[in-house]
């Protein structure tokens, strides 16, 4: 399990059990602001292509993208629509 927050503190738990890794992490988490992102259950490529929903991987990487140019002063290109027919995500018109 890996632990990391907005400043760049990173913690990598190698731990006995879930139980542990939970508790490791709880206080990992307090002592890092209240606030983390935690990676889990990494995997191969293989092993995601045969269990992710397909195109899962890109909507995210687009999202990120359009909220990172909106926080850093491009609100018009933050605001996205749901592109049903296409699939994907696109800057509102």
């Amino acid at each position: 399990m890996s632990v990391a927050d907005e400043k760049g503190n990173k913690v990598v738990l190698d731990t006995a059990d879930n139980h542990w890794a939970e508790r490791l992490a709880r206080s990992a988490t307090i002592d890092m602001g209240c606030s983390t992102m935690i990676a889990l259950y990494g995997m191969t490529g293989a092993q995601a292509r045969d269990s992710l929903v397909p195109g899962t991987l890109s909507l995210c990487a687009e999202l990120g993208a359009l909220v990172r140019r909106s926080r850093h002063g491009d609100p018009v290109g933050g605001r996205w629509r749901r592109g049903w027919a296409g699939g994907g995500c696109s800057p509102a018109r």
